[in-house]
């Protein structure tokens, strides 16, 4: 946790990156490069490929790469581990 952020570094084909979990989301997006699409599929580390959207992310948020909305919460299980502060992906 991140103040008050749920927070996790995925490996990904572009590198270590640092998502936001966030139920409020209604889509995955990821920090989007210059001269990119605005819909791109990133490998995510034990995860599999996963459809995010490229755009600019807005000031006043953590330093984060990207936010795993609720499409990713609906086909994954995931357990938030608040005593170890960890989040587990199925």
């Amino acid at each position: 946790m991140e103040n008050e952020w749920f927070c996790m570094n995925i490996q990904t084909d572009r590198g270590m990156k640092k998502f936001l979990i966030d139920t409020g989301a209604e889509c995955s997006i990821i920090k989007k490069s210059p001269n990119e699409p605005e819909q791109i599929k990133v490998y995510l580390e034990n995860i599999g490929s996963w459809n995010f959207y490229a755009i600019d992310l807005p000031p006043g948020i953590p330093p984060i790469d990207g936010i795993l909305g609720v499409d990713f919460l609906k086909k994954h299980i995931i357990c938030l581990d608040f005593l170890d502060q960890a989040i587990y992906i199925k």
